[in-house]
């Protein structure tokens, strides 16, 4: 999750599943302590490793410098209501995912709303639509937030059938009564 949801607020979560035989290239964001020692990471931070010790000294100080950069970026925290402070990790991904060459899929990073517990992945559209299946979409609402990083939620609805060739047209059906629904419509002030 890119951000913690607020009191009321209405999410998707979605689940996808990578298409056989297709292989992305990706580009992990990891170059701090508390990432780059987690085990999903490890092999990527292994080869990097071997990268800077192939370069001149100087340049992997700069590459170095670079990346904790980046990783900076990608990892902290962005206030709701100031989108500006994703200016540099936007900037970051259009660049690599639309003028790198061999082409990047997607940008592998912790989401920091979750404490590095998740990962987010930033792609382009037709990257999902190449490589991923979408087999699972749910509605949810925040019902209880203390201020920080703990949030609970409610499902409200669901997608009866995934239909990966139905594109613009998703079957909804409510999780809760109506009634419940128009409760949960009025209370949080929701459409």
């Amino acid at each position: 999750m890119e951000t913690r949801p607020g009191l009321g607020d209405l999410y998707t979560v979605s689940k996808w599943r990578q298409k056989k035989g297709k292989a992305l290239n990706h580009f992990p964001i990891f170059y701090h302590p508390e990432i780059y020692e987690r085990p999903e990471f490890e092999k990527d931070w292994e080869q990097h490793k071997e990268f800077l010790n192939s370069l001149d000294p100087d340049v992997s100080e700069v590459v170095i410098e670079f990346l904790s950069f980046m990783t900076e970026v990608f990892i902290k925290e962005v206030d709701r209501g100031n989108k500006v402070g994703y200016i540099f990790s936007a900037l970051f991904s259009n660049y690599y995912l639309t003028k790198v060459s061999p082409q990047v899929h997607c940008m592998y990073y912790p989401s920091v709303a979750s404490e590095y517990v998740a990962s987010n992945i930033a792609c382009l559209p037709e990257t999902l639509d190449e490589f991923f299946d979408c087999v699972d979409v749910k509605e949810c609402v925040c019902t209880h937030h203390n201020g920080a990083k703990q949030w609970l939620s409610q499902r409200v609805a669901e997608v009866k059938h995934v239909n990966a060739n139905a594109i613009g047209s998703l079957q909804w059906e409510l999780h809760v009564s109506e009634e419940e629904y128009q409760n949960l419509k009025l209370m949080y002030k929701f459409n």
